[in-house]
């Protein structure tokens, strides 16, 4: 029994594994990231793990902490908003995708994309600045 109780521990966890990335796929899919209220412990319990595990297969897997991971998400989803709506204030579409703090939303966004967002938005969609300025209160 003792030489199986490993393999069956193992091949348990490993069944974990794909029941969650499974869910986190659909969860993604879903855009469950835009909820404001989103934290590693209300993600695992709805995707009926714990956070320990949650966090643990996000470093493995994703290669990210869950904050690292989750910025990058509403980033990428800022992106998109960005591109259907080019002229619509950054820290709108922040706002849109769950981020509520603009120092974080800045620094999300630098580390995804290497530019501020009037930066990336001057640069792809001539919205906004001129000369690559930014004007006060509006990212």
């Amino acid at each position: 029994f003792h030489t199986i109780a490993p393999v069956l521990e193992e091949s348990r966890e490993e069944g974990h594994a794909v029941g969650l990335e499974k869910a986190l796929r659909e969860w993604v899919a879903a855009k469950g990231y835009v909820n404001k209220g989103i934290t590693l412990d209300v993600l695992a319990r709805e995707l009926n793990t714990n956070q320990t595990y949650l966090s643990q297969y996000l470093n493995k897997v994703e290669g990210e902490s869950f904050k690292s991971w989750l910025g990058s998400l509403r980033i990428k989803e800022v992106l998109g908003q960005m591109a259907a709506n080019p002229c619509v204030p950054p820290e709108e579409l922040a706002e849109r995708v769950g981020i509520c703090s603009r120092s974080t939303f800045f620094r999300q966004f630098v580390a995804v994309t290497g530019m501020t967002p009037g930066e990336y938005r001057d640069k792809h969609y001539g919205c906004g600045n001129s000369g690559g300025r930014q004007r006060v209160g509006n990212l």
